[in-house]
């Protein structure tokens, strides 16, 4: 006959007596879990952890969470190459403490929105919306979305930036209130259509006055819808060009020469002395001086000897008249 004994000392006789055990008591501690150890090894107790039922290998369930008695613990191994870690029935999903750091050693893709509450670096490339995004970043602030981004100072570029380009068709910049400026601060000037600190392609629309504080150079026909004020001299180019004279008549029913000779142009007239302006259109070659305009007393133009005259036939002498005269050079 066989015999077994138990650790806490029962001693079986008989083993086709288990046949008919309905209970056996081992007289564990309930802080304790019985532990096989091995074949022909007898169970042992262990201190077990946490409540509730045994775990096994396969889908064992937890009902509120594990804790670590290291520092360290490794919860999933590097054999499984697929880990789902948190699904289910899950809705929120907190890892790490607030003043930790938490490391993702490879590529993360997340399918729906992540909220994170402290610091976050990104080492690798940053994928946003199918877009690898570059891990040098500059500026501070808020990301730069596509649609009405807002900047609060200004955006810094390299000696050549392109900053508005392909297929935009309307480019508005700046406010629309009547204290609103653009400000262009480069000093460049401007020697041609190609150079200057502000340059176009096409043509520009100025809905208000404009102001230039230097020269104006324009190649093509000028329309003058208004007035035109000139306060110094007007060049009219290499074709075009002026004279201008003080011719004092010291005496009256006298011819004194203007010194104008071979030109034919508009020559305006005006009396310093007694007042009045008049206005001639002569044409030297034709020895004709038409009058436009006579506000001169007693004042008369002729052409004799290839040049315009003046004299005054009544009124007080010496009168100084004083002409200005546009002309063409290849009349």
């Amino acid at each position: 006959m066989s015999t077994t004994t138990f650790t806490n000392g029962v001693t079986l006789t008989d083993a086709g007596w288990f046949n008919d055990v309905d209970l056996i008591t081992y007289d564990g501690t309930t802080a304790q879990i019985l532990v096989g150890g091995g074949a022909g090894v007898i169970a042992v107790w262990t201190t077990a952890t946490g409540t509730g039922s045994p775990v096994r290998g396969t889908s064992p369930s937890f009902t509120t969470g594990v804790i670590s008695a290291s520092t360290t613990l490794a919860v999933f191994n590097t054999v499984a190459t697929t880990v789902n870690a948190f699904g289910g029935a899950s809705v929120a999903l907190n890892i790490g403490h607030a003043s930790g750091t938490n490391t993702i050693l490879g590529a993360s893709t997340f399918s729906q929105a992540v909220t994170h509450s402290s610091t976050l670096t990104q080492t690798g490339a940053l994928t946003y919306g199918g877009v690898a995004l570059s891990n040098a970043v500059t500026g501070t602030g808020n990301m730069v979305l596509a649609t009405a981004p807002t900047f609060t100072t200004s955006i810094n570029s390299d000696a050549t930036f392109t900053a508005f380009a392909g297929a935009t068709t309307l480019l508005t910049i700046g406010g629309t209130g009547a204290s609103s400026t653009v400000a262009i601060p480069g000093t460049l000037d401007s020697t041609a259509i190609s150079n200057g600190s502000l340059k176009t392609a096409g043509g520009a629309g100025i809905t208000k006055a404009l102001w230039v504080g230097g020269l104006a150079n324009i190649a093509g026909a000028v329309t003058l819808q208004s007035t035109l004020g000139v306060t110094g001299n007007v060049s009219l180019g290499t074709n075009m060009g002026q004279f201008m004279a003080t011719v004092t008549c010291t005496v009256a029913n006298t011819w004194y020469g203007t010194g104008a000779s071979s030109r034919h142009g508009i020559y305006v007239f005006r009396d310093t002395t007694s007042g009045g302006v008049a206005i001639f259109n002569i044409d030297i070659g034709l020895a004709t001086a038409t009058s436009i305009q006579n506000g001169i007393g007693s004042f008369e133009v002729q052409v004799s000897g290839g040049e315009a005259q003046i004299r005054v036939t009544a009124g007080a002498a010496p009168r100084v008249i004083r002409l200005i005269s546009m002309f063409a050079d290849n009349a």
